[in-house]
């Protein structure tokens, strides 16, 4: 007669579970996966994706579209989580003819985005150091 408790606090524990955010990526991690996918957005045309990981108009979205060469990968090199659970970190990008250069990346937290996260801010960085170049 306990199977039918048993059964629902499986139930329950797996809702919880498909709910809920991973805890186990890393803020690199984190990034990376952002970055994936509005790179991926983006060359693809995915406007609705797009604009549910980082807002339209802001500084993201204007450095995507103002690219004189596609961006062929970026790999983020350094992340950490504020206490506001942002997460900032350093990446590298490499444009199409190998152009080589260091971007600061701000994700909040958003409820409205498929990662849990938005990217609002992505700018080249100047006074960076790369922890592991290409």
């Amino acid at each position: 007669m306990r199977s039918p408790t048993i059964l629902l606090l499986l139930l329950a524990s797996f809702v919880g579970l498909s709910t809920s955010t991973i805890y186990w990526l890393t803020g690199v991690d984190q990034l990376q996966v952002q970055a994936n996918l509005i790179l991926f957005a983006h060359e693809n045309h995915g406007t609705d994706l797009l604009y549910e990981l980082t807002p339209k108009g802001n500084a993201v979205d204007h450095f995507l579209h103002t690219r004189s060469a596609p961006i062929n990968r970026i790999v983020v090199q350094e992340a950490h989580e504020t206490i506001r659970k942002d997460i900032v970190g350093v990446a590298q990008v490499e444009e199409k003819g190998r152009m080589v250069y260091l971007v600061k990346m701000t994700m909040i937290p958003s409820a409205t985005s498929p990662t849990g996260y938005t990217m609002v801010r992505f700018e080249k960085c100047f006074d960076c150091q790369p922890t592991n170049p290409f």
